[in-house]
């Protein structure tokens, strides 16, 4: 893999595909056998992750214009 970046892009993607559909199977099992509290933490979950998103947009974006101008 040192010598082909491109097979360690295909591995490291493919792999954290997999982990994300692991977690959402391991969820939806959840939702399905807990449906009050699945649907509460669902709430929760989807509440936190749209704010981290907002946080880690923001701050790349920023890290990138700062990157700009700097080779500028």
């Amino acid at each position: 893999m040192h010598r082909s970046p491109k097979t360690f892009v295909q591995l490291f993607l493919g792999s954290t595909v997999g982990v994300l559909f692991l977690h959402l199977i391991v969820l939806t099992v959840f939702l399905l056998t807990n449906p009050g509290q699945g649907r509460r933490f669902l709430i929760a979950f989807c509440i936190g992750y749209v704010i981290y998103l907002v946080f880690e947009t923001v701050a790349l974006v920023r890290f990138v214009d700062r990157a700009k101008k700097g080779k500028n």
